[in-house]
């Protein structure tokens, strides 16, 4: 089985949505949760183990303020956290 990692979240920094592609241990479900360096939650999402690419986009439409953010991704009870940065 693959292990579980993320393997990009681009562009890094962003100005708008970013992109995140990781590799799926073994089709299980993925959240996904944005915080912000205060560790409150801005964004947060559960993407089925329907998805074949294994990507996300963060849509752009969110508004979030220019700083440091944290990407954590769980699946089964195991996580992985990427740092990112918003600039505008």
């Amino acid at each position: 089985s693959k292990e579980f990692s993320i393997l990009s979240a681009q562009p890094n920094p962003f100005n708008e949505g970013f992109e995140l592609s990781y590799t799926s241990s073994n089709n299980s479900q993925t959240d996904i949760q944005v915080t912000d360096v205060f560790g409150k939650t801005v964004y947060m999402i559960t993407l089925s183990s329907k998805v074949v690419d294994n990507k996300f986009i963060m849509p752009s439409n969110i508004d979030l303020r220019d700083g440091v953010y944290f990407i954590k991704l769980v699946q089964n009870g195991e996580n992985r956290i990427v740092k990112i940065l918003k600039q505008n």
